[in-house]
This record gives structure tokens, sequence and C-alpha cells, in this order.
């Protein structure tokens, strides 16, 4: 493979990437998936957001638990999470339902205290610099004050 192909096929898994975040980390989404609860007759039984967030976060971010390097893909991918959890804490919509502000706010925490684990494993000093690069942007949207757009 050449170097442009590689390059295309990083540009193209990531615009998929990027795509099906966007789906699943929807304000949209996350209303349908608060609101199913309501139209059921076991509530309890129900797909919770917290799962989709939770599982997404886990699939996403898999090499920290593993402890194996991550590759440049992975990185793109985890890049893209990060971005969306650091908007969804600084910068979120009106559409934005509290619950899954609150959900994001509590995985991002959690996901930092992960990467700090993760970075005194032995990793390629690519994604030591990722992590730290993620670890820095998910603290600093943390002690950020919350800016509503729209308003």
């Amino acid at each position: 493979m050449s170097g442009a192909t590689v390059f295309s096929l990083g540009t193209e898994v990531l615009t998929i990437q990027r795509n099906v975040l966007n789906q699943l980390l929807s304000d949209g989404v996350a209303t349908r998936i608060l609101d199913s609860a309501e139209k059921l007759d076991n509530p309890a039984a129900a797909f919770k957001l917290s799962e989709l967030y939770a599982n997404l976060s886990n699939a996403i971010w898999s090499e920290l638990k593993t402890g194996s390097d991550i590759g440049p893909l992975r990185r793109n991918l985890q890049r893209e999470h990060t971005k969306r959890l650091v908007n969804v804490l600084v910068r979120p919509a009106l559409t934005t339902p509290a619950d899954a502000r609150s959900l994001q706010r509590m995985n991002a925490i959690a996901l930092r205290q992960q990467i700090s684990v993760a970075m005194t494993k032995p990793i390629s000093a690519e994604a030591r610099a990722h992590l730290s690069d993620s670890m820095d942007s998910l603290s600093e949207a943390l002690k950020a004050p919350m800016q509503r757009t729209g308003a």
C-alpha cells in the first residue's frame, strides 16, 4: 500500500467514525432513549442512556483496560469521542437533555481516571502523547464554566 492509499483509508475510516458518533451521541437519540422508559409496562427493562454512553466509551477506549498500545485509527476515534465529551460539557446545545449532560460529565471523570492509570503502563510515545492530550482536554472541560449555545 502506498502512503496515499493509507491516508485515504484513514480519512474514510475517520469519516465513518465521525458519522456514527454524531448519530449515537445526538440529542435526538438521547431524548428518545430517555423517553422510552415511559412507554414500557416495565420501565426498568428499558435500554438506558447510561448503558449507551458506558458501552460506547468502553468500546472506544478498550485499550485502557487491556494495556494494549493505541494505533493511529483508534487514536483518531478516541480524539473524536473526546471532542464530543468536551463540547457537551462546555457548550451543550439547548436541546441537550440534562441527564445526557450529567451522564457525559460522569463518563468524562471516569475516563480521565482510566487514562491516568493507562499512562503508567508501557506504551508508544505517540499513544502516551495522545493520552496526555486527551486527559488535559477532559480536565480543562471539567473545570470550565458551562456556556449555553443559542441563548
